[in-house]
């Protein structure tokens, strides 16, 4: 929650240990958020891709603040193991040297791009990225072809953008799949309708601003689709109002951490460059909490509770809080409603016995199938 002005709030969490993390600079709830994405404990191409737009801004961050940064090395290192993955075909999949997949491919040569504009050498083979995204354009569904032919446009090759569009916007497409349209045409420098716009834009109860439904799909979600509606909104020179109003929805939307690796590495891309031109805020901010007062930030504690807990805040500079706890399920409940998990082993084995290989059949039965538009 971000907390503005002179704020009272009361937090009503169940009993026992809870974690508190408030920060009154904006630019360290990203610097949280880039720790969480470096640390993220595995390396397929995505994520790999996403642990360098989290270092880069890392880097942006540090000489906006004239600190040293100090990860150069690891910049190097992910540069070069992303160069080593790069399929023949010239994209990139989930894993190592696997097939090409679309998106991953967009999300990875991005990444390069912006480590190339901060003075890091890349080695990848970019005509053959331009090879793979003109091969396979055309053989996907309309709506799989905007972020593709998005970045051939940006990339100053020539593609029928005004054609898929009138296309398009005759269909039922999805608020997201609308909003991904409207920044091509906007990246393209054609006409558009804008009016839609605010009709789609939804309130949540603080106030915010967000586009789209909430959804665990991996683009069609409140997050993408916001995120894709503040560059629009900022590039048609919308009121500082309305775009704080879009930044602290996804402060909302955080809790100890946004949802996972690609959508942290998407809103650091995003937010960073308005982040680091807001002026600093030097007048004095106080949080109160179980009766200290906090003027240092950012602040990190573990507080035990038994019942509702007030957070007073004062001072015009806003703090941004964070409250959660963590807890291992030892017994979780089994949950059939999205899909179904079974598994057993094949040669009936009913204890492991180290150092033998042992077969292991798992099946998944899926309730609920969504289609993913890029």
């Amino acid at each position: 929650m971000a907390l503005p002005n002179d704020t009272i709030i009361t937090i009503a969490p169940k009993p026992g240990s809870l974690h508190i993390y408030a920060q009154s600079d904006i630019l360290d709830v990203l610097l949280n958020e880039i720790e969480s994405v470096k640390n993220y404990p595995y390396d397929c191409n995505e994520q790999l891709a996403s642990k360098l737009y989290a270092l880069l801004a890392e880097k942006k961050i540090a000489e906006f603040r004239k600190e040293k940064f100090k990860q150069g090395d690891r910049v190097k290192r992910i540069i070069k193991k992303l160069s080593e993955n790069q399929h023949k075909d010239g994209g990139w999949g989930w894993w190592n040297q696997s097939e090409g997949l679309m998106w991953i491919t967009l999300h990875v040569v991005h990444g390069l791009e912006l480590a190339e504009k901060e003075g890091f050498k890349t080695i990848y083979n970019k005509e053959g990225v331009l090879t793979f995204l003109q091969s396979g354009l055309l053989q996907l569904p309309l709506r799989e072809q905007i972020l593709p032919m998005q970045f051939l446009v940006t990339h100053n090759i020539k593609v029928n953008v005004q054609s898929l569009y009138d296309s398009l916007i005759k269909t039922d497409l999805s608020v997201y799949s609308r909003l991904r349209l409207a920044e091509l045409m906007q990246h393209a420098n054609l006409s558009y309708d804008k009016t839609w716009l605010s009709d789609f834009r939804n309130e949540t109860v603080k106030g915010n601003y967000y586009w789209g439904n909430d959804a665990l799909h991996l683009f069609d979600n409140t997050i993408m689709s916001t995120l894709i509606a503040y560059r629009l909104l900022k590039n048609e020179k919308a009121s500082n109002t309305e775009l704080q109003r879009i930044r602290n929805f996804f402060l909302e939307a955080r809790t100890h951490s946004w949802r996972n690796t690609f959508e942290s590495a998407s809103i650091i891309e995003t937010l960073l460059p308005d982040l680091i031109s807001l002026t600093a805020n030097n007048v004095k901010t106080e949080l109160t909490l179980m009766n200290k007062t906090i003027t240092k930030f950012p602040y990190d504690t573990i507080v035990q509770v038994n019942g509702s807990l007030t957070v007073q805040k004062i001072g015009i500079a806003p703090v941004y809080l964070t409250a959660y706890r963590e807890f291992w399920n030892a017994s979780p409940k089994r949950i059939d409603k999205d899909f179904v998990v079974s598994s057993y082993f094949q040669d009936s084995t009913t204890q492991l016995i180290a150092g033998k290989p042992v077969s292991l059949t798992v099946k998944l039965m899926v309730k609920k199938i969504q289609n993913i538009y890029c």
